[in-house]
């Protein structure tokens, strides 16, 4: 008897973390081409269940075709099992997360979901960037540089990467008698960062005051500062990445590239009220809205944001 009650509590117990590995929540989708994208996030939403979601990327299940005769991208940002996640797909292209039969490796983006029309390979899912990256790093002066971002990808560590800056360290003297100078640009936890280094000295990444770092900007996107008049180190994303949540209070906002509109959001997945901007602001804290001005007290501390061309 004690048996039988032990294997039933397991198979509750295994019933119960399966759930928890299926449950699907969808936070934002686009699709378009490029760097051109339409809001698909109530379609994905009307076709997902707690279980999974199952489509074949195309105008008749996403609400239409916005950019006719091209091969669009479908963009998909969700939580399974709590876990944040995304993974895009080309027209055509089965898309099938989260739904039984389908494994965590893959989270479902191998086969048709039950559905019948052919599906070629899609890209593979990726989650959420953590740890330490070299994206890119050169070494020398003027014009003569040594790229040696392979050499020290091989050299990190524990997500840590500690080098002294010199000829013996980074594959030779690129440019004799030059004062050198290491310059890396890497991501940490997701974000991207720039740092150097002179000859002789050591360059450790991340440094203890990762934010003490200049990111690296979008090239087309939108910064949010901690201060007012672009001061602080920001928070950006590009064009196309708009974050379903943002956490912070911020005291100026910048438009980057093409992006001509912002539409901050009060609440995370793009809920609440909401404030359009179509020009950089110095000073989140004044903030306005509507014929006669009315103050955004939230403005400051927005939930969301999404940007536009």
């Amino acid at each position: 008897m004690h048996r039988i009650n032990h294997v039933l509590l397991s198979c509750c117990l295994f019933a119960c973390a399966l759930r928890a590995q299926s449950n699907l929540e969808v936070i934002a989708a686009y699709y378009g081409v490029d760097r051109n994208f339409v809001d698909v996030t109530a379609s994905a939403r009307s076709q997902a269940q707690s279980a999974g979601l199952g489509l074949v990327v195309g105008a008749d299940s996403l609400g239409g075709d916005p950019f006719p005769g091209q091969i669009k991208t479908f963009r998909l940002y969700y939580k399974l099992g709590g876990v944040f996640q995304q993974g895009e797909w080309k027209d055509g292209e089965s898309v099938t997360v989260g739904r039984p039969g389908t494994s965590r490796r893959d989270s479902g983006m191998r086969g048709g979901g039950g559905l019948d029309r052919p599906s070629r390979t899609p890209a593979p899912i990726m989650a959420v960037p953590s740890g330490l990256k070299v994206i890119s790093a050169q070494y020398g002066a003027g014009a003569r540089l040594s790229d040696v971002t392979a050499l020290l990808s091989g050299r990190i560590a524990g997500d840590r990467l500690t080098v002294l800056v010199e000829n013996n360290n980074l594959g030779g003297d690129p440019i004799r008698g030059a004062d050198k100078v290491l310059n890396v640009a890497y991501e940490w936890n997701g974000q991207r960062y720039t740092a150097s280094a002179k000859e002789g000295q050591t360059l450790r990444l991340p440094p203890d005051q990762v934010l003490a770092v200049t990111p690296a900007l979008p090239t087309n996107g939108v910064c949010l500062y901690p201060a007012a008049n672009y001061q602080g180190t920001p928070t950006c994303a590009a064009l196309g990445q708009d974050p379903a949540q943002v956490s912070g209070t911020f005291g100026s906002l910048k438009l980057l590239g093409t992006v001509r509109q912002v539409e901050l959001f009060e609440s995370a997945n793009f809920a609440g009220r909401s404030l359009r901007l179509t020009a950089d602001l110095p000073d989140l804290s004044r903030a306005t809205s509507g014929f006669f001005g009315s103050p955004v007290t939230w403005a400051p501390n927005p939930g969301a944001f999404r940007m536009s061309q």
